[in-house]
């Protein structure tokens, strides 16, 4: 009994013993961190928006922009897919820190080269100054429909001989979006009607330099209207030159006191100022020609103008250039250097501004700009 006990023993103690050799011999794991890795989001390209994106001649367009690199300045070109790039930019910006933009300028109607623009999908293209960053975004315009010839007339039937036949009148149409006529050759005189686009109307005569035509419409009542705005069957330097002419109408001025200025003298003056705003108006975006238009300007006025291009725009009291389609000129005096003068604008009505001009170096600029509300 006794030996079976020890033989027991020996047995569970060899079972223990080789428990604990396997337990040594398995490998303990152990725990190993798993880095993180952070994935930063590549940064958007540029990008522009056209805001409408469908428009036709002297649309106001909104342009946007973000992605943009910070305080870059930036212009806009126009162009289609059988053109590729041009080089007449439509309106330039500065980024902010953010690199969005913003800014607005005027559809025009013709390219660079004066054709008329008569594609219909556009391409709208930002761009640095070096044109290393370019940005594009397409548009649709809806080019001006092109001019409608001057229909023939049947040939009038026989008139009994006791009646007169009526002669041939030379005959135009409006060729603008609009057309003031007038009871005089000039925008003082009073506005009797406002015609659409297209309206046809009678040519009777013409005024001296040919720049007001006398019309009659279709219901019979007679005017004044400027030649620019019409498209004649006939040319307007072969109309009878009018015999009589309405009296100026408009607010009158007081007489000058200044002594009389030399006819070249005022000539220059007036050259100056006429200058100006002919450039000014002409060119596309918000300043036209303002690079050309500044040299007929004082060279303090014009380094402020050029520093803040609306600058110009506060002067003149408009929130907009105001773009016009004649300049009279009511009065020069000579020994103030003020020219008062009213410019006819495109959009209705008219504006007027007192110009101030001196002599700078011997040569005549403007020197202040002051509207006068009317």
């Amino acid at each position: 009994m006794k030996t079976r006990t020890l033989t027991h023993l020996f047995i569970v103690a060899g079972l223990l013993l080789a428990g604990c050799a396997g337990k040594a011999s398995t490998p303990q794991s152990k725990s190993v961190a798993t880095p993180i890795v952070q994935h930063t989001a590549a940064p958007a390209p540029p990008a522009i928006h056209i805001n409408p994106d469908a428009v036709s001649a002297n649309t106001q367009v909104t342009v946007t922009g973000e992605g943009f690199p910070a305080e870059t300045r930036v212009r806009v070109y126009l162009s289609a897919a059988n053109l590729g790039d041009t080089t007449q930019s439509y309106g330039e910006a500065v980024t902010n820190a953010e690199g969005r933009l913003a800014f607005v300028f005027p559809m025009p109607d013709r390219w660079p080269n004066g054709a008329l623009i008569a594609e219909k999908a556009l391409v709208l293209i930002v761009a640095n100054e070096d044109y290393s960053l370019r940005v594009t975004a397409p548009f649709s315009f809806q080019p001006a429909p092109p001019p409608q010839p001057t229909p023939t007339l049947p040939q009038a039937a026989p008139t009994p001989t006791n009646v007169i036949a009526p002669t041939n009148t030379p005959s135009a149409r409006v060729n603008y979006e609009f057309l003031n006529v007038r009871s005089g050759p000039g925008i003082t005189f009073t506005l009797l009607t406002r015609l659409e686009q297209n309206a046809t109307l009678s040519l009777l005569d013409r005024n001296d330099d040919n720049t007001w035509v006398r019309i009659r419409l279709p219901d019979g009542r007679e005017g004044w209207a400027y030649t620019q705005y019409i498209q004649a069957s006939i040319a307007i330097a072969s109309l009878p030159l009018a015999s009589t002419l309405p009296p100026t109408q408009g607010p009158g001025l007081p007489p000058a006191t200044a002594p009389a200025v030399p006819a070249n003298e005022q000539g220059a003056a007036l050259a100056s100022a006429v200058s100006f705003y002919t450039l000014w108006a002409s060119g596309t975006g918000p300043y036209g020609k303002l690079d050309e238009a500044l040299q007929h300007v004082s060279k303090s006025l014009a380094n402020q103008i050029r520093a803040d291009n609306s600058s110009l725009l506060r002067m003149m009291g408009v929130q907009s250039r105001p773009l016009y389609t004649q300049i009279e000129v009511q009065r020069f005096d000579g020994s103030t250097g003020l020219m008062r003068a009213t410019l006819q604008l495109e959009s209705g009505g008219n504006r007027r501004v007192d110009t101030t001009l001196a002599k700078e170096n011997g040569v005549w600029v403007i020197t202040k700009f002051q509207p006068v509300t009317q």
